[in-house]
């Protein structure tokens, strides 16, 4: 989610810069001969993907060029020529195989956008920083070991991509950058962040994945403005109280650190509503979090989590927790009181009754509770009116109670791997199910009840104890896959053929006769099936 976000916010950015004199076309030259309009004209030349190793001289007429793309080159050596184009407010380099820059780049001086993303680039020099109009700088993807030290004299630069090289710090003099919005150092060998990180005031999106970070500045909480943070992928094992203060911050990524805790000013972020925190090393969910009113998704699976408090009950706009791989039996009966809870994650923890504070929660779409140690279910289940995804997979269930039938709005249900015999026939009234699997049973007949849901697409009945499949299957018109390998079925009803939306029946593992195969190869000419 990260990524998608700072992704559009890439966009926006280069799309707010690119309207400052000339929109962009997407027109790609392959030779001077194609530029039909007079020199002093042409504003903008495309030149991406000719594998061009030096710029042709022909295009040195065009001197006042302002955006200039030469992406998906050959170049090995920074075309000196760009540096005639005293006008160039946008240049891309991208993609080509650059080792180094000019000393006199910083003759370009109404450059605004330099995208050097994806070379060999191994220094930038000290002159770049000279560009005093530069407000987008994207280095990602090279070689670069150390930023130069008058970086900061960019002072109106706006974004600043730094990601996947080799950079273990930053300059002293980035204080001075207070336009900055967006900073992205993640994929670099940082152990920490400066102090001076604190005096980018402007600064919206911070981007620190996938580092060696092991501490975080207090003067952090100084950025006002902070939006977004990833941290995720860092070596960080506690935070220091003062990181958050009133700050904007509606996004924090700290997945895949060592976190046991969080500090309790994490309650002033009044606008964050989503968190990511898993792989780290939290036993109990973090109590801080539950003074997060406005908090909607919460991530928190492969943790080590065993004891959830009653003060989750604080968190009444969250509508996502994830809390998959950990080790909780039991959860708190407050927790029947997350009212917009719609997505609950519980799979592979260690629950032995199915917890009865969820029965509560009305407004409930997805429930995953497979991979734990579910015995049977209450008929309080009926309650999640609003339910569309169960997962009940790798239990222990030997039934279903009849209240399961109640849950009309169930779209997919998959019960894999437990010790089902029979499904209660209150089943049959779940007509807006489209999938349902339940493969790995002791089911010894196909369920008459499946037969009324008309709306079903997909049906798995693999390696259960099944010598029949009904005559009425003809009844599900839509169906699309049928599994019902693995069973003991010795012979197919015609009516198989009138299934004319199937598109795969699995029958592999079944004892069929030749004749029986060769039947049903002539019934479904059209089906994919699988013997």
């Amino acid at each position: 989610m990260i990524k998608i976000t700072v992704f559009l916010f890439f966009i926006s950015a280069y799309v707010c810069f690119a309207q400052v004199d000339t929109p962009l076309n997407s027109k790609v030259f392959t030779n001077c001969n194609e530029i039909t309009e007079k020199k002093e004209e042409v504003l903008l030349l495309n030149l991406e993907h000719q594998r061009m190793e030096v710029l042709p001289v022909c295009y040195l007429q065009y001197q006042n060029v302002n955006n200039l793309s030469l992406a998906n080159n050959s170049f090995s050596v920074f075309p000196k020529e760009i540096l005639t184009f005293k006008s160039l407010k946008f240049l891309n380099l991208s993609l080509n195989e650059l080792i180094f820059l000019p000393v006199n780049i910083g003759e370009l001086s109404n450059l605004i956008s330099l995208n050097l993303e994806r070379n060999q680039i191994e220094i930038l020099p000290n002159e770049l920083c000279l560009i005093k109009t530069l407000k987008s700088l994207e280095v990602f993807g090279n070689n670069i070991f150390d930023l130069p030290t008058d970086i900061g004299n960019l002072q109106n630069l706006v974004e600043l991509e730094l990601g996947h090289n080799y950079i273990k710090s930053l300059p002293e003099s980035i204080k001075k950058m207070k336009a900055l919005r967006e900073l992205n150092i993640a994929d670099n060998e940082f152990t920490s962040l400066p102090p001076e990180i604190g005096d980018l005031t402007s600064l919206e999106i911070l981007i620190a994945s996938n580092n060696a970070i092991t501490s975080i500045p207090v003067t952090l909480g100084n950025i006002a403005n902070l939006s977004i943070i990833a941290l995720n992928d860092n070596k960080i094992a506690n935070l220091p109280e003062q990181v958050f203060q009133e700050q904007a911050i509606t996004e924090i990524n700290l997945s895949e650190n060592k976190l046991i805790s969080l500090p309790t000013s994490i309650a002033k972020l009044s606008r964050l509503t989503t968190i990511y925190l898993q792989k780290n090393k939290f036993d109990r969910f973090p109590e801080a979090l539950c003074n997060t009113p406005n908090l909607k998704h919460v991530e928190l699976y492969l943790n080590q989590i065993h004891s959830i408090s009653a003060s989750i009950q604080n968190l009444q706009s969250l509508e996502f927790l994830l809390l998959d791989d950990n080790l909780l039996s039991e959860l708190p009966t407050e927790f029947s009181k997350l009212s917009n809870l719609k997505y609950l994650y519980l799979s592979n923890n260690s629950f032995k009754t199915f917890p009865l504070p969820i029965t509560d929660l009305q407004k409930l779409v997805y429930l995953k509770l497979d991979k734990n140690l579910l015995k049977e279910l209450p008929k309080e289940i009926g309650k999640l009116s609003k339910l569309q995804i169960l997962n009940l997979s790798n239990n222990n269930l030997t039934v279903l109670p009849s209240e399961i039938g109640k849950l009309s709005n169930l779209k997919k249900i998959y019960c894999m791997s437990n010790y089902l015999q029979e499904l209660p026939i209150e089943f049959s009234a779940l007509a807006n199910l489209r999938e349902l699997g339940l493969e790995v049973n002791n089911l010894n007949a196909f369920p008459a009840c499946i037969l009324e849901m008309e709306n079903l697409k997909v049906l798995n009945l693999d390696m259960n104890n099944i010598s029949e499949i009904p005559k009425e299957i003809n009844k599900l018109k839509n169906l699309e896959e049928l599994y019902i390998g693995g069973n003991n079925i010795k012979t197919l009803p015609v009516e198989l053929g009138e299934l004319k939306n199937l598109k795969i029946l699995w029958l592999e593992g079944n004892p069929l006769p030749n004749k029986e195969i060769e039947k049903i190869y002539n019934l479904l000419p059209n089906t994919e099936i699988n013997l």
